[in-house]
Formats: C-alpha cells, sequence, structure tokens
C-alpha cells in the first residue's frame, strides 16, 4: 500500500483527517452503510482535492466502487440496467486508467462484472 506521504500529503493534521475518513468510510462500506460511507468519502475528496491530484482521483474510484455497489444492494430486479450516468463512470474508469495511480482490483473486477 501506499502512504499518505507518497501521495502528497505534508501536513500532519490533514494526513490524520484523511485516515481517518478514509477507514471509517471503508469500514462503514464493509458493514454496508452506504450513505454514510458516501459521506465521508465526499468529505475526504474534498479535503485532497486541492493538494494531492493522485488522492483525489484514488477517492473518485472508491466512491465509484461505492457506488456500483449501493446499485447492486437496491437493485430490485435481476437483469436491470444500471442508470446511463453509472454505467458512463465505469466506462471512462476502464478507459482512461492513470498509470500513477494504484490499481484497487476490486474496482475493476466490479467494473467488469
Amino acid at each position: 500500500t501506499r502512504r499518505c506521504s507518497d501521495l502528497g500529503i505534508k501536513d500532519s493534521l490533514a494526513k490524520d483527517l484523511v485516515y481517518i475518513l478514509m477507514a471509517k468510510g471503508l469500514h462503514c462500506s464493509a458493514v454496508k452503510d452506504f450513505v454514510r460511507a458516501k459521506q465521508l468519502f465526499s468529505a475526504c475528496l474534498e479535503l485532497v482535492t486541492e493538494f494531492s491530484p493522485k488522492l483525489r482521483q484514488i477517492m473518485l474510484n472508491e466512491i465509484l466502487l461505492l457506488d456500483i455497489r449501493t446499485y447492486e444492494a437496491g437493485a430490485g430486479v435481476p437483469g436491470d440496467r444500471p442508470p446511463a450516468e453509472l454505467i458512463s463512470r465505469i466506462r471512462g474508469y476502464l478507459e482512461m486508467r492513470v498509470p500513477d495511480i494504484p490499481l484497487r482490483q476490486v474496482v475493476a473486477e466490479e467494473c467488469v462484472v
């Protein structure tokens, strides 16, 4: 895994806050509290957007994965197509993969499934 210092976070308070927001967001996602996870990831995205393009992209990837999981958890009818906006974001992720951004295998797997 990458450390926050590799991603351009120099302020120790910001590092701690990013770590806490990410950890809580990932925990909420794991226990299927998708609304709270989205709030935490969005707050983290807002925090990192100004100083870390890499971490911004990582957060966008996490939010995409969360939106995929949210859709799958709420999909009532098997075989229904996801919303066009979600399909567009998935295609964008698959087409525009940035080499410097660590690939989260699960994101790629969820996008292809």
